[in-house]
């Protein structure tokens, strides 16, 4: 059974950085450089896809952490990070990325000695911790009116007045283009009926036939060539499940700055929040917040209550930023959903996440910006 309550804001107690955990600052790696070396037209885009209820593998938790301690070549990290734009009229481009591997740190120490947890099945574990946000006034505030639905069910979160952060299984299933994403619209809560919203363009109508949701179209939908490369059951796609939409026009509220993982962030414990559209007919916005399970430097395994559409909800915590001097939320992974493996005699379930990691930030922030330069910090 599901809660509904009011939720309490509760004032951060501002400290200096001398007195914060390691654990409880955002890091400030060295963000590597990239550089587009190609730029090739691919025609027209298919769009016979399908979002999955659940997505499905060949590994589990131990075999997917072996798999991704493979050093990749200098030829593979490229053709995984270089990406796909679908654009409005149905074209595709692809963008071939060269990865500066000087600038690369080697992670993979940071999961060694990760304790085993025990393992539960269920997107729902054992009593539903949701909590339905139906306050008006909170459903207008931060974070929450960062969470936007998608049209083809999922969920999204605001990372700047123009983009929406998802996964990349909402809008491609790793071989073709989701139905309905050549005309991709994300919706945003009304904080009243009828609401306007951003001034609409005159073949932007719908919102106002929708008295919970008015709609923005996409114009592009970029998806890395990681999770194009998606094979059936292809593991190791699993932590290219990430993928930004560019909105027609400018939306009116706010939104969420992405966060980067490093070494003393994530450990088994850590408490995570996010809010999510879990049913595809449903206006409820539900938020939880769980305890880390396990993880490895690419994806987190987590106890936290969902359903099929809450794929793509941004994963968040509460930090100190040592730069902006002050207590703030970030997006520090995207939620893939409830994921079955399947290999051989083992069989299991369990909820998993991308994590942020400085590579995967440069590329999202080259997104936006346009410009790799304007992401050397990580600060933006």
């Amino acid at each position: 059974m599901l809660l509904v309550v009011a939720l309490v804001t509760v004032l951060p107690i501002v400290l200096g950085a001398s007195a914060v955990k390691e654990e409880n600052q955002w890091p400030t790696p060295t963000i590597p450089n990239l550089k587009v070396t190609n730029i090739i037209e691919r025609g027209l885009a298919d769009f016979s896809g399908s979002v999955p209820l659940k997505m499905k593998m060949d590994c589990d938790l131990k075999c997917l952490a072996e798999r991704m301690q493979q050093v990749m070549n200098s030829n593979e990290v490229d053709q995984m990070f270089s990406y796909e734009t679908l654009y409005e009229n149905g074209s595709v481009v692809l963008t071939e990325i060269n990865v500066d591997k000087s600038t690369l740190v080697d992670q993979r120490q940071q999961e060694e000695d990760t304790p085993e947890i025990s393992r539960q099945k269920r997107e729902i574990y054992g009593y539903d911790t949701r909590f339905v946000v139906t306050d008006k006034e909170y459903l207008s505030q931060y974070p929450f009116n960062a969470v936007v639905k998608l049209s083809t069910g999922c969920t999204g979160t605001l990372i700047s007045q123009k983009y929406v952060l998802t996964a990349a299984q909402c809008v491609h299933d790793g071989t073709a283009y989701v139905k309905g994403t050549k005309q991709l619209k994300v919706g945003f809560r009304r904080d009243r009926i009828f609401e306007e919203g951003p001034p609409a363009s005159d073949d932007d109508q719908l919102q106002d036939q929708d008295k919970d949701f008015y709609w923005i179209r996409a114009t592009e939908i970029k998806v890395p060539q990681g999770w194009m490369k998606r094979r059936g059951r292809d593991s190791k796609a699993a932590e290219y499940d990430y993928a930004v939409i560019r909105l027609k026009r400018p939306h009116d509220k706010d939104f969420m700055d992405i966060g980067i993982t490093g070494p003393s962030l994530i450990y088994p414990g850590r408490r995570l929040h996010f809010s999510a559209f879990d049913d595809y007919n449903s206006t409820d916005l539900l938020y939880r917040f769980c305890p880390v399970g396990d993880f490895n430097n690419d994806m987190l395994y987590h106890f936290c209550d969902s359903k099929p559409m809450a794929a793509g909800a941004g994963l968040y915590v509460r930090l100190w930023d040592s730069l902006k001097r002050d207590w703030r939320r970030k997006v520090l992974a995207v939620f893939s959903g409830h994921v079955w493996v399947e290999d051989g005699d083992i069989v299991g379930e369990y909820n998993a996440a991308v994590l942020i990691t400085p590579l995967k930030y440069a590329q999202i922030c080259f997104w936006l910006e346009g410009d790799f330069s304007s992401c050397s910090r990580g600060d933006e």
